[in-house]
Order: C-alpha cells, then structure tokens, then sequence
C-alpha cells in the first residue's frame, strides 16, 4: 500500500510572513514620519439603532487602548447596535470603528448591561425668566418666547418629575430689538433642575425681546440767560419768566441730576429799554420738553425820564 505523500509543514513559513509584514507595515508608516506607540482613551459610547419610543440606560464611556502608529486618536468612536431590542436588561457588545493605521485596539469593557425603558412624554409650556435685566435706564416692553411649549421625553419616573420648562433670558447687553436663542431647562415643583433621564423636543427657544430707552419726567425751575452789556448808566432790574418751570422727559439717569435749565441766550447789548422777549429752550441731546418757548422780561433801570413815559 503506497504511503501518501507528506504534507509540507509551511507554519514557521507562515509565521515568517507574518512577521514581515508587520515589519513593512511599521516601515512604510514610519517614512511618514509616525512612531508605534500605545494610547488608552476614555471615549463616549453611542447607543445606535434604538427603536423609536424606547430610552436606554448605560455606561457614558468606555476606555479603548490603541496600539500603532495612529495619528488622529481623539477620533476614536464607540458603540452599542441596539437594533431588535426591546424593553428589558440586555447584555451586549461593545464595538469599537476601526482607527486608521491602528494595528491592535481592544475596548474595556468589551460587553455591558443596558436596560431599554419605554419613552413616556407629555407637553409642558415654556416660561421666560430675566436671569439679568437691561443696562441702567432701559426697561423691557416685551419679551416672546418661540414656542411656548416642548415635549419631555424619558423614563416614567423622570418625565413625571418635571413640573415647569424655563427658558433663561439673560438682557444685560440688550437693546432696542434683541433677538437670540437660549437653551431651555427642565425644573421640577421646588424649582430644582431635572437633568437625568429625560429630553426636551426643542432643548432651545428663540427669544425676541423688546427693550426701550425709560423715560421719566421731571418739573424743574427755568433760569433766563442774560448776555451782552447795557448801555453805560443803565442796570438790569426786575427779570420775570412766562412761565417760570418746564417739564423734561428723558432717561431717568441722564435727568436725575437736572436742578435747572437755562433759556436760549437774551441779548442786553444797547438795549436801553426795559423789554419782553420770547426765546426758544434748547436742551440737552435726548430730552424733550415742554414748553418749548418762554417769555422773558427784563427791567432796565436808570432811564430817562421821557423813556419812562413812553414804556
């Protein structure tokens, strides 16, 4: 009987050819200019495929250890295909992309238990709270929020927890028409934010906010603004304002300080006669007042005596 040929023991050869090419691996990823080296990352795990109105509960992270001549590692994605899954503990795999030029990656742990709730949600209405009002001397109009309401989605217990949706509206470097958006915070009957186990659909508003310049009024004395020189031998006497106050209207800071306002100049110059005379009131930029107009009369003393007769 003929002994079958025997086969050819080619493992150390395959051994070898192994080794070779991990050797021109690291070669030609060493003419780029990288080095081998080891990393160990904690990495963000993403559950995937979840079926709709299902919530899971897991492990944020898991550490994954690189060894090869990687250069970009923070791009390093984890994850859970929780396709077919339905509510329940599940123990399941862990997976992990693969990372260009990353010739070993292992992830720890390598499996975990995750538990699939059903979503519960309910729509909640949102409210506006001025976490920081405008500058000095402003005020707000009015503020809208878009839109007034949000679903809450999550697990029973949390979902329920949740008494109030506040939108946070923060003015302190508003004016006139202010127009951002703000994220939005879930908060339950003592006023405590709810973070865990629950999401906002929208997780932000938009908020448009209506802010004017205050305006205040104020009833100040009028003060006549003499210039000029009368005639020598001649002095001013009686000066007599029609009417005597006016009424401002502005920013409350900016008239505050505001004891007294004068009127537009009066020209003495070669006057020789006592006199009445209507000027304009000038104010300062930003400030409205009424009356716009006085009368202001003044009293030249030292006439002569046919001047007098003729007044």
């Amino acid at each position: 009987m003929a002994t079958p040929p025997a086969k050819p023991r080619n493992t150390g050869l395959k051994i070898i050819s192994v080794v070779l090419a991990i050797l021109l691996w690291l070669y030609v990823m060493n003419q780029g200019q990288l080095s081998a080296r080891q990393s160990v990352l904690d990495v963000d795990l993403d559950y995937i495929h979840l079926a709709e109105g299902l919530t899971v509960d897991g492990p944020a992270q898991v550490s994954v250890r690189l060894w090869g001549v990687f250069q970009e590692p923070e791009k390093v994605k984890a994850y859970v295909d929780m396709a077919g899954l339905g509510e329940g503990t599940h123990n399941v795999p862990v997976h992990v992309e693969p990372v260009s030029g990353s010739l070993f990656t292992r992830v720890e742990p390598d499996r975990i238990d995750v538990v699939v709730r059903k979503t519960y949600q309910h729509v909640v209405g949102i409210v506006h709270q001025v976490v920081q009002n405008p500058p000095a001397g402003y005020e707000v109009l009015d503020i809208l929020v878009s839109p007034d309401k949000c679903l809450v989605k999550g697990d029973d217990e949390a979902v329920s927890r949740v008494s109030t949706v506040v939108c946070q509206v923060n003015l302190a470097q508003a004016s006139n028409l202010a127009i951002f958006n703000a994220p939005l915070i879930a908060k339950d009957v003592n006023g405590n934010q709810i973070t865990e186990g629950i999401r906002l659909v929208p997780d932000h508003a938009q908020v448009v906010a209506v802010i004017q310049e205050k305006m205040e009024t104020k009833t100040v004395p009028l003060q006549p603004n003499l210039t000029g020189q009368l005639p020598e031998g001649l002095q001013v006497g009686t000066v007599s304002l029609e009417p005597e106050t006016i009424t401002i209207v502005g920013n409350p800071v900016q008239i505050q300080p505001i004891t007294q306002i004068q009127t537009d100049p009066v020209d003495l110059q070669d006057r020789r006669e006592s006199f009445t005379e209507t000027v304009t009131i000038t104010l300062p930029e930003g400030l409205r007042g009424y009356p716009e107009q006085v009368k202001v009369s003044v009293e030249i003393l030292g006439q002569t005596p046919d001047q007098e007769e003729s007044i």
